[in-house]
């Protein structure tokens, strides 16, 4: 099953900041977002437990943080931010 990705506003943002900052967590991040795309069901990406997002998963990468949102109907994964670990999950 193929997917395709689509980013929030606020993800995008995010992923600039670190293209402009740091290029090698950049690219980590990248690299996660097209291991989501290959297997977006994969065990280790966990469930937030969350009012707001509900069926969110989040992925790891190193001490960074993909929360996504897999729409089946369409195969679409909508990454909904990209957020470092030591930041809270509060938004969701």
């Amino acid at each position: 099953m193929s997917f395709n990705i689509i980013y929030t506003k606020k993800a995008l943002k995010n992923l600039n900041k670190y293209k402009k900052k740091n290029k090698t967590v950049y690219k980590q991040l990248k690299e996660g977002i097209y291991k989501i795309e290959k297997n977006p069901y994969k065990s280790s990406n966990k469930q937030l437990e969350s009012i707001r997002c509900p069926k969110c998963k989040r992925h790891k990468v190193g001490n960074y943080r993909i929360v996504y949102y897999i729409h089946t109907k369409s195969n679409i994964i909508e990454i909904q931010n990209v957020i470092a670990r030591k930041s809270d999950y509060n938004e969701y």
